[in-house]
């Protein structure tokens, strides 16, 4: 499999090699990558609930790949990030079920903080996936996510930096790439996982994975997540 992508509201797989009508393929998922993901994934969910909740702060970019999960806040002192995974880390040793199920629109906007994403509209689905940590966060979404945030193990600060006006800057495969016109800002997806990109002044984090799970790694239910 070399592409996966969304287009005109099908799901299209790119492969290396030519098929041909009603031959039978099996596809077999890179587990290790996607556990590593899932795992950054619900750690940035934690670090985005914090970040609301204490400083009224949210998500203006971010990128996940099985190194790393780079988080943009729109906080006003980058300081106070390594204070959140500091806390983060707290949260996730206490073992708290994540829980997902789907709310009609016109339900899940009562919410406050249902959607965390600066600078975005809340999606139009009449029906939405719904995220949530018990006692510290519920959010829309549509990705996969571990069952217990034990699993997560131990978020590490890789780096911390400020998001300064006028620059952009987002990794792609271990490089560092500078735009320079923060009003047009671009969307980078690099091909080794998902990445988000806001406009907005603030703190950026990276985070990479530490102390192992607390948990045995376990296959979710299929319906527990979807690629973002």
């Amino acid at each position: 499999m070399e592409e996966v992508k969304e287009e005109g509201g099908k799901v299209l797989h790119r492969v290396g090699s030519p098929l041909t009508t009603g031959e039978e393929v099996r596809g077999e998922l890179d587990w290790e990558r996607r556990y590593k993901m899932m795992r950054l994934h619900t750690g940035s969910h934690v670090l985005a609930a914090l970040a609301y909740s204490k400083y009224g702060a949210l998500v203006t970019g971010g990128h996940i790949s099985p190194e790393y999960a780079k988080d943009d806040f729109n906080v006003e002192d980058k300081g106070v990030l390594q204070d959140l995974v500091r806390e983060a880390n707290e949260v996730l040793r206490r073992s708290i079920e994540v829980k997902v199920y789907f709310l009609k629109r016109e339900e899940a906007l009562k919410i406050p903080g249902i959607v965390k994403l600066a600078g975005r509209n809340p999606p139009e689905a009449e029906v939405w996936r719904i995220v949530e940590i018990p006692g510290y966060d519920v959010q829309a979404d549509g990705g996969p996510h571990v069952r217990n945030t034990a699993e997560v193990g131990e978020l590490v600060i890789m780096k911390v930096e400020e998001q300064g006006e006028g620059e952009e800057e987002d990794i792609l495969h271990g490089q560092t790439m500078i735009g320079s016109n923060r009003r047009s800002p671009r969307r980078v997806i690099p091909r080794d996982g998902n990445s988000l990109r806001g406009s907005s002044g603030g703190g950026t984090i990276l985070t990479r994975l530490g102390l192992p799970p607390g948990r045995n790694p376990t296959r979710p239910e299929p319906s527990r997540g979807l690629p973002t």
